[in-house]
């Protein structure tokens, strides 16, 4: 239970490294396929903003992980947590769930730039995913 604490925030970081690694791609290919329109731009917003989520939940999460390791901190006592790693651990906590809701988002609209049948199977299969994300992340506050 000792290393948990920091177990927990390197594989934040890491969760958050592979998905930013996604998102930045999947951003590329939308760049490339999209002709300028709506539902493409609106995807792109949402890949961008979900790699730029993940690039500071990814730092912000290693420095937690780094400041609770300088600091020989193994509990989740928030007392005794410089107001620093504190404030890190929040930034990556709320990073990581902009950058999820952002990738479903953007997977949602992504099929929009293709065509109407393919644009209404990421829309259900998206929307579903942000459900059950929703469902997830409410049961976590």
């Amino acid at each position: 239970m000792a290393d948990f604490v920091i177990e927990l925030h390197r594989q934040t970081a890491f969760i958050a490294a592979v998905l930013g690694g996604f998102a930045t791609a999947f951003l590329g290919a939308l760049v490339a396929m999209d002709r300028g329109s709506r539902s493409g731009t609106w995807a792109i917003g949402f890949a961008t903003a979900s790699a730029a989520a993940f690039v500071v939940t990814t730092f912000s999460a290693t420095v937690v992980m780094l400041d609770l390791s300088r600091d020989g901190i193994t509990t989740f006592d928030f007392s005794q947590w410089q107001p620093s790693t504190y404030r890190a651990k929040w930034i990556a906590d709320i990073c990581l769930s902009i950058g999820m809701f952002s990738l479903l988002l953007s997977l949602t609209f992504s099929g929009w730039v293709r065509s109407t049948a393919t644009g209404i199977v990421t829309t259900a299969i998206g929307g579903a995913g942000l459900i059950v994300l929703g469902i997830v992340a409410a049961g976590t506050l």
